[in-house]
C-alpha cells in the first residue's frame, strides 16, 4: 500500500505543479468545472446568457433527454424500496454495534440522496428544464452531492471497522466504540453539511433564451468558476471527500482480506464480502471524482466535453444505492448463518463420544 500512496501523492503534487506554473501565464486561466455560459456577444442585453456548442449538443441529445433520466428511474425503482426495507432492518434489530451505526446512516445517506432523484428526473425529462425554482434547486443539488460524498465517508468508516475487528482484535475489543461510532457519524454529517455549504449560497439556476430553458447547477457563469478560490475548493473538495477516503479504504479491505485468505476456509465469505465491497467503492466512485479531478487541473481546455463525461459517470455511480442494500443483505444472513453454525460446531464438540 505504501506505494500506492505514494503513487497518488505524486501524481497530486505534478498536478498541482502544472497549475500553478500555468496560472503563472497572465493568458492561461481555469476552465470552468461545470457546462459555461458567457454574455450574449450579439446582444447588447450583456444580463442575458449564451452557452457553447458542445453544451447545445448535450442538451438535445439522447444522452441527456433518454440515457441518464432511464437510469436514475431505474436507480430510485430498486434503491427506494431495497433501502427503505434495510433501514427496517437495523432499526427493528436496536443493534448498536458500530457497523450497525455506521449502515443506518449509510441507508439514510443514500435514501437522501434518492430523494433528489425525482426532481432531476424531471428536469431531464423536461427538456432539461428546471421548474422547481432556485431554493429548491440549491437544497437538491447540495443534498444530491453531499449525500453522494456521505456514502463515501460511511462506506469508509464500515472498512477501518472491519481493519480494526479482524486485524486488530485485541485493540478493537477494548475500545468504547458505541460513543466513538456516534461521535464519528455525527462529524461526519457536519463535515458533509460545511462541504456543500457553497452551493447552497451560489446562485444555481439560470435561463437561457436561445434554448428556453431555466438550467439547474448544470451551466454557471464563467466569471464565478474562474477564480483560485473555486480551484482550491474543489481541490479540498475531491482529496478530502475522494482520494484519502479511496487511500483507507484499499488499505483496509486489502489487510483484511490478506489476513482472514491466512485462516482456514470458513471465512471465505467474508473476503467475499470484502471484495465485492472494495471493487463497487471503486466501481461507483472512481469514475466520476478522477474525472472531475482531472477537469479541475487541466488548464486552456475545453472543458464541456470533460463535463458531459463526468455526469454520465456520475448518473452510472448512482448504483451504488441499489448496490449498498443486497450488500446489507448478504453480510448480515451470512453473519446470522456463520454464528449458528459457530455455535452448532461448539455445542457438538461437547457431546461425549459415542
Amino acid at each position: 500500500m505504501p506505494s500506492e500512496v505514494r503513487f497518488l501523492v505524486l501524481v497530486l503534487l505534478l498536478l498541482y505543479c502544472e497549475t500553478a506554473l500555468c496560472q503563472e501565464d497572465s493568458k492561461s486561466k481555469l476552465i470552468p468545472k461545470t457546462f459555461v455560459s458567457f454574455p450574449c456577444p450579439e446582444n447588447n442585453n450583456t444580463s442575458e446568457l449564451c452557452i457553447g456548442n458542445v453544451s447545445k449538443e448535450y442538451f438535445n441529445s439522447a444522452l441527456s433527454s433518454t440515457f441518464i433520466p432511464a437510469v436514475y428511474t431505474t436507480v430510485l425503482m430498486l434503491g427506494f424500496p431495497s433501502n427503505a426495507i434495510a433501514l427496517w432492518m437495523f432499526c427493528s434489530k436496536l443493534r448498536t454495534i458500530p457497523t450497525a451505526i455506521f449502515n443506518i446512516n449509510l441507508v439514510i445517506s443514500d435514501l437522501s440522496f434518492l430523494a433528489t432523484l425525482p426532481f432531476i428526473i424531471h428536469q431531464y425529462i423536461n427538456g432539461n428544464n428546471w421548474v422547481f425554482g432556485e431554493a429548491t434547486c440549491r437544497i437538491i443539488t447540495a443534498t444530491y452531492y453531499g449525500n453522494m460524498y456521505s456514502s463515501i465517508f460511511f462506506l469508509t468508516c464500515i472498512s477501518i471497522n472491519w481493519y480494526l475487528a479482524i486485524v486488530h482484535p485485541f485493540l478493537y475489543k477494548d475500545l468504547p466504540k458505541k460513543n466513538i461510532a456516534g461521535y464519528i457519524c455525527a462529524t461526519i454529517w457536519l463535515v458533509v453539511f460545511l462541504f456543500t455549504l457553497p452551493i447552497v449560497l451560489l446562485k444555481q439556476t439560470y435561463f437561457f433564451k436561445e434554448l428556453n430553458i431555466v438550467t439547474c447547477h448544470y451551466v454557471l457563469p464563467e466569471e464565478t468558476q474562474n477564480t483560485n478560490l473555486f480551484f482550491y475548493y474543489l481541490t479540498f473538495y475531491i482529496v478530502c471527500g475522494f482520494v484519502i477516503p479511496l487511500i483507507i479504504t484499499l488499505f483496509c479491505y486489502t489487510l483484511v482480506i490478506k489476513t482472514l485468505h491466512g485462516l482456514n476456509a470458513k471465512w471465505v465469505g467474508y473476503i467475499h464480502i470484502a471484495a465485492v465491497v472494495l471493487m463497487t467503492f471503486v466501481i461507483c466512485f472512481a469514475p466520476s471524482n478522477v474525472i472531475l479531478l482531472i477537469h479541475n487541473f487541466k488548464q486552456d481546455f475545453t472543458g464541456d466535453n470533460l463535463y458531459s463525461l463526468y455526469l454520465t459517470a456520475l448518473c452510472l455511480g448512482s448504483l451504488n444505492t441499489c448496490f449498498d442494500p443486497f450488500l446489507y443483505y448478504y453480510t448480515y444472513f451470512y453473519s446470522k448463518w456463520k454464528a449458528q453454525s459457530l455455535e452448532l460446531e461448539s455445542y457438538s464438540s461437547l457431546q461425549p463420544a459415542a
